[in-house]
């Protein structure tokens, strides 16, 4: 069959034009992809050789995408066209291709592509995906992204809240009316209505509110031109989407101020929570860089094929590379984890926090809600990484039903895993840059926050791990049982909820569990209730073993009582909370266990130097081997053990 169309010939093959891209063999394509979602059949099919192949994939665009194989004998093709979920804007857009060797009948490929198209395309009345907007500063794209937030607060009531207009203002905002001569306004939490905030890396030293300049920057105002460019970019997105007031932590927190800096801390949630929109910079490594006008790629894609439309036309899609290419950086694919902004711990918050963002990404800009992630002007948009917050928080209504314990502990696990990942600049702020996300759990569970952990689950909590070890902190900054007293990637296993309450009664009968006595913490101001804290002392009411180590065998064992009167409780794997000596004499409490020997979860401590009657958390331990008959265990006098 002779292609006769001009665009089909410089795209395609003579073959590909008279099977696949045939009027008829795109309408199979098409029809049958969009009437079932069943794997084994529908779509279209054609044969070729793989010499054919081969030999076509020098110039045409759709033979390149397939398999490039040095044998004879002939292939199979199979493509089908589903709607995708996965990424946004929602609609067709996923061309699924098999390609099978006839032969042996074995698939050598089963890849899944990514369609998009430019707005003025004949494609677009079909494949809904855009490429980018690269220039953000234009009149054209402020008009879309605020289109976009009317759209969310049209259609995304389920689970985006409306926006507040009648919030309280933060202590000081800046006002942004005249967006050339911005003024620090002064509020007292007297004022109310909708406020933008700023979530960006800092990077480098920046002007900053303090006691001193405070009043000029009041009445006359902050000088546009002598502001970091982040700032200044702030000031007129706040501006240009039709709003007056913005929150900047360097210049709405007295900087010189430490009981300034306690009261706005504790406030952080409300800040953020309550805010019309956060503005997130996620693309610039420091303040000076700026968002608005960084250069942006427009989306290289992988190639072009032909695309024939329903009423005759013929018009042309791109197809994406995949979010896990990654070669080419953002110009291919999108991956939010390569952000500056990703990796800055004090950013976590004010990145789940906010009931909707405009995110200033590295390749575009890209609107963030509580129900999905989109690239302004419909651009193909990849799944954004991380979670969401449990919603329940953002519901005016009160909840139909209490959140399940185990789902609400997983999403606990989850901020905190996605947190300690990040880094921060300040030790010391290991548990003030996570309180804004402890409240908003603290809502929704209505439990006592101690120090990272929760009192309802505490036993359970106690159990979390370190992945990436480091010295331990030579300045205090929480009890030892805390998280927050040690560096780097905290993890905890999901599993344990199920071993904590079994739902096999031969399971419940052989569980034991320590005892929480008392959990008492202080913190360093009762205005940041989630925040630093300078002590804190836990007591179990448990077993006490002694834990040792024969390195001869490299094992690491539990034992109670001394000498021909001691006996074992199995080997042990242990789980070190920091780089640090362990040569003086280490104990093990138990806190989780199955009398047949199956498990057993428990911390690992000493003696508290100084301090006779204290111990200190070094790290957790899990029983392993096979099962074992520790009923005895039963029958040994439990004692109180407590752990600054």
């Amino acid at each position: 069959m002779e292609c006769s169309d001009s665009l089909l010939r410089r795209l395609v093959c003579q073959e590909c034009c008279g099977t696949i891209f045939s009027a008829e063999g795109w309408r199979s394509v098409m029809a049958d992809g969009r009437a079932s979602n069943n794997l084994g059949g529908g779509g279209y099919k054609y044969t070729t050789t793989w010499a054919a192949i081969k030999n076509a994939a020098r110039t045409c665009n759709w033979c390149k995408l397939l398999p490039q194989r040095h044998v004879e004998g002939g292939a199979q093709v199979i493509v089908r066209y589903y709607k995708d979920t996965s990424c946004t804007p929602v609609g067709d857009k996923l061309l699924t291709v098999i390609v099978e060797d006839l032969e042996n009948r074995s698939k050598i490929m089963n890849e899944d592509f990514l369609l998009y198209t430019t707005r003025n395309n004949e494609a677009a009345n079909v494949i809904k995906a855009r490429d980018r907007i690269t220039h953000l500063g234009t009149e054209e794209s402020f008009g879309m992204a605020k289109a976009c937030i009317e759209n969310c607060v049209r259609e995304h009531r389920a689970k985006c809240p409306p926006p507040q207009s009648m919030s309280v203002l933060p202590d000081r905002v800046i006002d942004c009316v005249d967006s050339s001569k911005p003024k620090i306004a002064l509020t007292n939490g007297q004022v109310y209505g909708p406020y933008v905030t700023l979530s960006y890396v800092w990077g480098v030293p920046q002007p900053m509110l303090t006691t001193k300049n405070v009043s000029k920057y009041t009445t006359d105002g902050l000088e546009i031109a002598n502001l970091p460019q982040s700032i200044r970019d702030a000031v007129t997105v706040t501006n240009r989407i039709g709003q007056r007031y913005l929150w900047i932590d360097a210049l709405c927190i007295l900087q010189d101020s430490p009981e300034d800096k306690i009261v706005q801390l504790g406030k952080m949630y409300a800040i953020y929570k309550n805010s019309y929109l956060t503005i997130n910079a996620s693309g610039s490594r420091s303040t000076y860089e700026g968002f608005l006008h960084q250069p942006r790629p427009q989306r290289e894609p992988r190639t072009t094929i032909p695309f024939p439309c329903p009423d005759g036309t013929i018009g042309t899609v791109f197809i994406a590379y995949g979010i896990f290419h990654g070669k080419g950086g953002p110009s291919q694919s999108y991956w939010d984890e390569f952000e500056p902004i990703t990796w800055r711990g004090w950013c976590y918050q004010e990145k789940v926090l906010p009931a909707r963002s405009l995110v200033y990404a590295s390749d575009t800009l890209k609107y963030y809600c509580q129900t999905e992630t989109v690239n302004i002007g419909g651009a193909l948009c990849e799944p954004s990484t991380g979670m969401r917050l449990p919603h329940g928080v953002y519901q005016t209504a009160p909840l139909e039903c209490e959140l399940d314990a185990v789902q609400f502990r997983q999403s606990w696990l989850a901020a905190l895993f996605q947190y300690t990942m990040r880094n921060l600049t300040i030790s010391s702020d290991r548990l003030p840059a996570f309180a804004a996300i402890s409240e908003h759990f603290s809502k929704l569970n209505h439990d006592q926050y101690l120090a990272g952990l929760w009192r309802k689950t505490l036993l359970l909590d106690l159990l979390w791990e370190v992945e990436d070890k480091c010295e331990r902190p030579g300045v205090y900054r929480a009890p030892s049982w805390s998280w927050a007293s040690v560096d780097g990637l905290i993890s905890a296993e999901w599993g344990l909820d199920e071993l904590a309450k079994p739902q096999d009664t031969e399971d419940a009968k052989n569980l034991r569990i320590a005892t929480v006595v008392d959990c008492q913490v202080t913190v360093a101001s009762a205005l940041a209730p989630y925040g630093e804290v300078t002590g804190g002392l836990l007591t179990l009411s448990g077993l006490l073993f002694k834990v040792h180590s024969d390195e001869a065998v490299d094992e690491i064992t539990l034992s109670f009582g001394s000498g021909s009167e001691s006996r074992s409780a199995g080997s042990i794997l242990t789980t070190r909370d920091a780089i640090e000596d362990w040569s003086d004499e280490l104990y093990a409490v138990p806190l989780l266990w199955n009398v047949r020997g199956s498990f057993m979860y428990g911390l690992i401590i000493r003696r508290d130097s100084g301090m006779t009657l204290l111990y200190q958390r070094l790290g957790r331990f899990q029983g392993k081997g096979s099962a074992m008959d520790l009923a005895w265990i039963d029958a040994l006098p439990r004692q109180e053990v407590s752990i600054a």
